[in-house]
C-alpha cells in the first residue's frame, strides 16, 4: 500500500455510535426488506464538507488505479455456524460493489440499485453500474483469538499453515477504478454485504441467490457503507511519487504487475486483481439464473453441501484441502448452490499500485524504465475507510 489512507464517509472509529457506523437493511428484528428500505444511512446521503476531514479524509485516485477496503471479519469468518443455528453461506455473504456519479443519494433505496444496477450501466436508471462482486472471506483476514481460544481452528490454521505469522489481518475488497474514470468527478461506491440468514434444510449453501424473496433465505440480512473518491489526473503530485499504471512517462505508460509484498498487512490480493467477479450473478451478465461461485475460490469450500452442523473443532487437513487455499494443489470444480424449494462493516480503502521492492526501479518510473506495481490497503474497524494501493 502507499499514500495516506482515506476513509467512508462519515467515518465513525471503532468505539463511536454504533447508529452512525453501522447501516443494517431490514433493520430489526423485521427481516424482510421493503421497496422503501434506504440504501444507506439518511444521515449520510449527501456529500456534504462535514462528511470528510483532515483526520479521516476522502481518497484520492486516479483512473486506472485499485483501492482496497478494509474490514474486521468480527468473527463472521473465524467462528462457523453454531450447532442448531440459523445457517449463513459459506462464503460468509458476498459484496457487492457498485459505482456512480451521483454523490446525494437521497432518493436511492436499496431495491433501486441492489440487483438492479447492472455491469454495462443499463440497469435501473442508469445512473451506476455493479463493478465487481466478492466473498466477505477473502481467504486469510481472522481477528485476533478471544480468551475462550480458537475453538474452531481457523484463526490458527490461517497463522501457522499460511504462514500469516500476525495476531490478526483485516479482510479487503479489492476493486479497479475504471480506466475511463472522469477527471475532476467525485466518484462514489456503495459497499453493500448480503449476509442472509439460511433456513435449515438449506446449509451448505455456497453463496446467497443474489435475488429478493427466495426461499434459500429465511431472513434478510444486508449491511451497507458509502465511500466517494476525488478522481485526480494519473500524474498529478498529489498522488505522491509512485503513480498509477495510467500515468504516462516520456509518452510511455507505466506497466504494472503483482509483486507479492513479504508483509501480508501491505499487500493487496491478487486472485481478486485477476477477477473481478468472483461470485456469478445474472445483473453482471454471466448466463446464470442465480447467483454461482466455483469452488477454487471460496476459502471453506469443503462445508459447501455438508447438512450436519460442524460441531467439531476443523483439522488442519481439513482447511488444507479446501481448494481456495493458497497451500492446495489438488483439483477443483465449478459449484452451484444447492437450488432453492438479501457484525462489521468495511473499515478503510486504499487505492493506488505500490511500488514493489525489489526488482528496484527510480520513484515512479523514468523514460526507459518499467515501474514494478502492486496494490495495498489499510484499517480502523467497523465501517469503511480508503487507502492508496
Amino acid at each position: 500500500f502507499i499514500g495516506s489512507p482515506g476513509y467512508a464517509r462519515g467515518f465513525i472509529p471503532r468505539g463511536g455510535p454504533i447508529e452512525n457506523s453501522v447501516w443494517l437493511i431490514p433493520p430489526a428484528p423485521r427481516g424482510v426488506i421493503y421497496e422503501t428500505d434506504k440504501i444507506i444511512n439518511p444521515s449520510l446521503s449527501k456529500l456534504t464538507d462535514q462528511m470528510y476531514s483532515e483526520e479521516f479524509p476522502m481518497l484520492k485516485v486516479a483512473p486506472g488505479d485499485w483501492v482496497a477496503f478494509m474490514y474486521l471479519e468480527n468473527g463472521h469468518v473465524s467462528k462457523q455456524d453454531l450447532p442448531g443455528g440459523n445457517p449463513k453461506p459459506i462464503n460468509r455473504g458476498t459484496v457487492y460493489v457498485y459505482a456512480t456519479y451521483e454523490n446525494d443519494v437521497s432518493n436511492y433505496n436499496l431495491v433501486d440499485v441492489h440487483l438492479k444496477w447492472n455491469r454495462d450501466g443499463t440497469g435501473g436508471d442508469g445512473m451506476g453500474k455493479l463493478v465487481a462482486t466478492r466473498h466477505f472471506d477473502d481467504g486469510q483476514c481472522y481477528e485476533h483469538i478471544p480468551a475462550e481460544g480458537d475453538l474452531e481452528g481457523i484463526t490458527t490454521f490461517r497463522m501457522n499453515h499460511l504462514n500469516y505469522s500476525v495476531e490478526a489481518i483485516p479482510c479487503q475488497t479489492d476493486i479497479k477504478i475504471p480506466d475511463d474514470a472522469i477527471v475532476g468527478k467525485k466518484l462514489t461506491h456503495f459497499w453493500v454485504w448480503d449476509w442472509g440468514t439460511n433456513p435449515i434444510d438449506s446449509r451448505g449453501l455456497a453463496v446467497s441467490p443474489a435475488a429478493y424473496n427466495d426461499s434459500s433465505v429465511s431472513t434478510a440480512e444486508i449491511y451497507t457503507s458509502i465511500v466517494d473518491y476525488d478522481i485526480v489526473d494519473p500524474c498529478a503530485p498529489e498522488l505522491g511519487e509512485v503513480k498509477g499504471p495510467t500515468c504516462k512517462k516520456a509518452g510511455k505508460p507505466i506497466k504494472a504487475q503483482f509483486v507479492k509484498q513479504p508483509d501480508i498487512l501491505k499487500s493487496g490480493i491478487q486472485a481478486q486483481m485477476e477477477n473481478l467477479w468472483m461470485v456469478e450473478v445474472p445483473h453482471a451478465g454471466f448466463n446464470v439464473n442465480r447467483a454461482k461461485a466455483s469452488k477454487s475460490n471460496i476459502p471453506m469450500a469443503i462445508l459447501i453441501g455438508v447438512k450436519d452442523p460442524v460441531k467439531t473443532r476443523l483439522s488442519p487437513e481439513d482447511l488444507m484441502n479446501s481448494p481456495a487455499n493458497p497451500a492446495f494443489r489438488g483439483g477443483s470444480e465449478a459449484e452451484n448452490p444447492p437450488s432453492p424449494s438479501v457484525s462489521s462493516l468495511p473499515s478503510s480503502v486504499s487505492a493506488r499500485p505500490t511500488q514493489s521492492p525489489k526488482p528496484p526501479s527510480p520513484p515512479g518510473g523514468g523514460a526507459d524504465e518499467e515501474g514494478i506495481l502492486t496494490v495495498t490497503v489499510t484499517v480502523p474497524q467497523k465501517t469503511v475507510f480508503v487507502t492508496s494501493t
